[in-house]
């Protein structure tokens, strides 16, 4: 991004931090809700251009990164929709196969197993308690 874009060395680090910060809040608080969703960029991010979550999404990012980047505008847009475009790519990568689809295998892969187990665990003792009731 810095060398395509012209960024200066501080403008690089807050524009990381920038993009870093608005991707978890975008996964917070409603891209992992909706798995379709998740899906969909997997595949092709480019085809949820009018999707409302991946709309705010950009917006909010154009807005850190102007905020507290310091971009202008057109820089701006230009970094979020580059660096929206490799993430996914590099995300989809990283968990699906060659046709597309989620992995499982390298989904799991990318978490801690002994979490994943302690809060099955902790989920079916919740579950129980249910029926107990």
């Amino acid at each position: 991004v810095k060398d395509k874009f012209g960024l200066t060395d501080e403008q690089t680090q807050k524009t990381s931090h920038a993009f870093r910060e608005e991707i978890q809040e975008f996964f917070s608080n409603g891209g992992l809700k909706n798995p379709q969703l998740i899906q969909s960029a997997l595949k092709n991010v480019s085809s949820l251009e009018d999707n409302e979550v991946v709309v705010k999404l950009k917006e909010n990012l154009v807005k850190a990164l102007q905020d507290k980047a310091g971009l202008s505008p057109e820089k701006a847009t230009a970094v979020r929709d580059f660096s929206i475009a490799e993430f996914f790519k590099t995300l989809s990568a990283a968990l699906t196969d060659e046709n597309g689809n989620v992995d499982i295998q390298k989904l799991l892969s990318k978490f801690n197993l002994q979490d994943l187990e302690k809060t099955a665990k902790d989920l079916l003792g919740n579950f129980g308690g249910f029926f107990g009731k």
